[in-house]
């Protein structure tokens, strides 16, 4: 890659880049279709196979293909894109889970993949909303600690917990019995990605090198969406700030002074009461930690291509 990724801080001040060092230009701007014919056909192709892994958001209406990944914000960034589109609501009515509407109806539109990947090839930009690597770590291992695990129906973390506490104590061990964040990053270091649940795999996909992308941080906060709405002649969510929150968040606190040991050495319980609140790590205590070096082995791609600091 021979292209400069701007560096960006914890404060995310700079909210959004383009990789390969695009300019900011207008949604229809000629630079930002693909550059070469031999590139859009090779690019159907690859993309045809690929996208179904994290199949993107797209409208005719709307002024952009908008790419996520699973904690990294997509509750709130599908419930702002269907209120922008005047679907929420008809979402919400099919299901207060909106991505049941997102994947039950939404995404089965007859054409939908035909009708995203025309988009594509004909220049429409491509936007990834993202997450700093190590928060998105850390939220992985939370959710294998969900308390829907002890309680029926199983929850789909049920199985990676067994596969977790089975390399960590021997299997057959109850489900209940608790690791901490850095266990379950040593465990995580040794996975295929590929392997893995979304929730808990990389961000990036390797297909992303054959689009212009342009990155949006989510720790930018609603400031920086409210200024991607202006920029693309979007409606105004400026008094619907509860868009970009989720419901299945869990309860955070930080909790200062201490040593990141005492956090990261800490097993979070599967049952715990509504009251119970996780202490949220700073991105100062991944870095230093050795918890943070399995994450930058791990995630190193979305570090680099996401401009992170590692």
């Amino acid at each position: 890659m021979n292209a400069r990724v701007p560096r960006a801080t914890e404060n995310c001040f700079v909210s959004t880049i383009f990789i390969r060092c695009l300019p900011l230009l207008p949604p229809s701007h000629p630079k930002l279709a693909l550059k070469s014919s031999e590139m859009l056909r090779s690019m159907s192709t690859q993309l045809r196979h690929a996208f179904p892994v994290r199949t993107p958001l797209y409208h005719p209406k709307f002024p952009f293909v908008v790419m996520w990944s699973e904690k990294s914000g997509c509750t709130a960034i599908v419930k702002w894109f269907f209120w922008q589109l005047d679907l929420l609501d008809e979402a919400v009515k099919h299901h207060p889970w909106v991505h049941n509407y997102e994947n039950d109806v939404f995404k089965k539109r007859p054409g939908y993949t035909h009708d995203y990947l025309k988009a594509i090839n004909d220049g429409l930009p491509v936007l990834k909303f993202v997450r700093n690597p190590y928060r998105r770590a850390y939220s992985g291992y939370l959710e294998v600690c969900n308390q829907k695990i002890a309680q029926p129906p199983a929850h789909w973390t049920k199985d990676y917990r067994k596969r977790i506490l089975n390399a960590i104590i021997g299997p057959g061990c109850d489900l209940e019995y608790g690791f901490s964040f850095r266990q379950y990053c040593q465990w995580l270091v040794n996975q295929e990605a590929d392997s893995l649940d979304l929730h808990i795999r990389p961000q990036r996909v390797p297909f992303e090198e054959l689009l212009n992308l342009r990155v949006h941080k989510i720790e930018a906060g609603h400031d920086a969406i409210l200024k991607l709405e202006k920029e693309f002649g979007l409606k105004s969510s400026i008094k619907r700030p509860d868009l970009m929150k989720s419901e299945h968040h869990n309860p955070k606190f930080v909790l200062d002074p201490r040593p990141a040991a005492s956090v990261f050495d800490l097993a979070v319980p599967v049952r715990r009461t509504r009251q119970f609140e996780v202490v949220e790590p700073t991105i100062e205590e991944f870095r230093a930690h050795a918890v943070g070096a399995d994450i930058r082995r791990f995630f190193a791609d979305d570090f680099i291509h996401y401009g992170y600091q590692m």
